[in-house]
């Protein structure tokens, strides 16, 4: 796919254990549109939990994944890229008010959340909301060895940095449409996002407009793959197409895909129920969780939204990549690059990254 000439907006870079995937929009008379999208699969161990272990074939395979661009000028390609969910960390935390520094209040009250000393990691901090009695303020941190590797690998590959974002941030901008500058509904709402990667998995409670938590779960699309494989003989293209297809129903391949499911999903629910009912304790002036959405690859598997649903009594729905970018018409001659709504789910991260400067301009 080649990207379009006359950048405006820097790329949304997902950068993963298995893959890096790159989307570019556009913005005319506030309709958003994809102009292009790309992905190249990693070896294994190339990345390992956001840890890039061999920088220099990372760099290469960005150059790779971009390397049929088509830009005007010689100049280097701007990026907001994400920095990965396993390694950092996002709280809605609660600050007293009073008449102590608030950046010191901030990092008191972070550094009961956070297992590493903060002088070894980067701190951001916003205030969401100004109550009589205290601040309810949003906290990102990420190590600074992870950050300061993907700036690294980053300027390596002859890319202009916008901008590194922790990655529920740029999920939740590209399935909700209450992050749209655009938007002028009610902020009312509750969402458990769950995004089920190839390597890792993540759940994100969004609440009333914020970020509330995120929290890493312990099942991944690609360990799903090689149990299928393993049990049914079949190489990886063929587990993974099993794994879609069949999913949670038991009247396919003789319950076996099922099973093997099951037991990733058994302990799945365990910890959505868990996070729902950390929310409800120590967030219950903020209401309960109104819907479930899905989203990655693992957010195909047939019958998996229907199954959450029913374990914890949540609406469950299955996430639209393109809630807040405009899906072109072929009806009207629209040429803009087709993506489905199966391989959109891949793409959330990606596409959240890309709208980043866009919200952010007209907001501003």
């Amino acid at each position: 796919m080649r990207l379009s000439q006359g950048l405006n907006y820097p790329l949304g870079l997902d950068i993963s254990d298995l893959s890096l995937k790159f989307v570019q929009l556009d913005e005319i008379k506030n309709s958003i549109s994809l102009k292009s999208f790309g992905r190249i699969d990693l070896p294994n161990n190339l990345i390992e939990g956001g840890v890039i272990n061999d920088e220099k074939a990372v760099i290469s395979a960005m150059a790779e994944l971009l390397k049929n661009k088509n830009l005007s000028g010689s100049g280097k390609i701007e990026v907001t890229a994400c920095l990965p969910e396993t390694k950092t960390f996002v709280k809605l935390i609660e600050v007293e008010n009073g008449l102590n520094d608030l950046a010191d209040m901030v990092r008191a009250e972070t550094e009961k959340y956070i297992p590493i000393s903060l002088k070894d990691m980067y701190l951001d901090w916003q205030t969401i909301k100004n109550l009589p009695d205290k601040k309810l303020i949003l906290v990102g941190a990420a190590p600074r060895n992870i950050v300061d590797q993907y700036v690294r690998v980053l300027k390596g590959a002859n890319f202009s940095i916008s901008s590194l974002e922790i990655e529920s941030t740029a999920i939740c901008r590209g399935l909700l449409e209450t992050e749209s500058p655009w938007y002028g509904g009610a902020y009312d709402r509750n969402y458990c996002l769950i995004d089920f990667g190839a390597k890792r998995s993540s759940l994100i409670i969004y609440s009333k407009n914020t970020i509330a938590l995120s929290v890493s779960l312990p099942i991944s699309g690609e360990a799903v793959t090689a149990d299928i494989a393993k049990t049914l003989e079949l190489d990886r293209p063929q587990a993974e197409k099993a794994k879609v297809v069949c999913g949670l129903d038991k009247s396919k391949a003789k319950g076996i895909i099922s099973d093997i499911l099951a037991k990733k999903i058994d302990e799945l629910i365990l910890r959505i129920k868990e996070a729902l009912s950390f929310f409800n304790e120590n967030y219950s002036e903020r209401g309960k969780v109104d819907e479930i959405i899905l989203c990655g690859g693992g957010a195909n598997i047939k019958k998996l939204d229907t199954i959450i649903s029913e374990a914890v009594t949540v609406k469950t729905t299955i996430g639209n990549a393109f809630t807040n970018i405009k899906m072109p018409d072929e009806k009207t001659g629209d040429k803009s690059p087709l993506i489905s709504q199966s391989a959109g789910l891949t793409y959330v991260t990606a596409i959240g990254l890309a709208l980043r400067s866009i919200f952010l301009e007209k907001i501003n």
